[in-house]
């Protein structure tokens, strides 16, 4: 309610918004659960062996690589435009996000290739992900059912999710666990706090019994044996 007050004041509907001060109401916090690794395999598995002289087949696999290699959102995803994407660099500037500020964006060399495979077979003049057939920017909607049918071909139980932002949460906690910091993670996911990315960070049990080990007092009780 208070997101949709806000817009009407942004584009001059009302004046005031009459729920900005509203607190949000307090909620349990339940953790978001990321992409197991066993699973993320088979989906990168099954659409690197998909035939890619089929466009359609290599727009879903230039999807779900840049999905996995950059953390960004659905809606950014789909509004990524051509002339945007650096290859020297393997960057992209997204001028549509969330927080309305542009923001740069990395990808790895493999991720980069399939991304120039494809925008070389088909005829992109501006959005990057676009109906094959219309050459129009597609629909979210598009997106899901593409994730769908992987994950019903690949049989993956119906407790695990693999939407766009089960994508972005197993970035920000890859990212996290191979060394990444905290700041790092916050600029490439393009929040305005560190508390809202804290909230997408899940330290895998052998990762924190590690850094346990590592920094807990008793390390230094027996170093200095004091």
């Amino acid at each position: 309610m208070k997101q949709a007050h806000r817009y009407c004041v942004d584009k001059g509907y009302i004046s005031i918004n009459p729920m900005e001060k509203f607190d949000m109401l307090p909620r349990d916090d339940v953790e978001t659960k990321t992409i197991p690794g066993n699973y993320l395999t088979q989906i990168f598995e099954y659409i690197d062996n998909l035939d890619t002289t089929n466009l359609v087949n290599l727009r879903r696999q230039c999807m779900i690589y840049l999905l996995l290699d950059t953390g960004v959102r659905m809606n950014e995803l789909l509004n990524i435009e051509v002339d945007n994407i650096d290859f020297n660099t393997c960057s992209i500037k997204l001028k549509y996000t969330k927080t309305r500020k542009h923001r740069i964006i990395f990808m790895t060399e493999q991720t980069a290739t399939v991304v120039k495979r494809y925008i070389d077979a088909v005829n992109v003049k501006k959005y990057l992900i676009i109906d094959i057939q219309t050459g129009r920017k597609i629909h979210r909607t598009r997106l899901y059912k593409l994730l769908r049918k992987v994950k019903e071909d690949l049989q993956i139980p119906n407790d695990i999710s693999i939407s766009p932002h089960k994508f972005r949460h197993t970035y920000a906690t890859t990212c996290l666990n191979n060394g990444a910091s905290l700041e790092f993670i916050r600029r490439t996911l393009g929040h305005t706090n560190i508390s809202t990315t804290q909230r997408y960070l899940h330290l895998d049990q052998d990762v924190l019994r590690k850094e346990h080990d590592m920094y807990n007092p008793m390390q230094k009780i027996r170093a200095t044996g004091t």
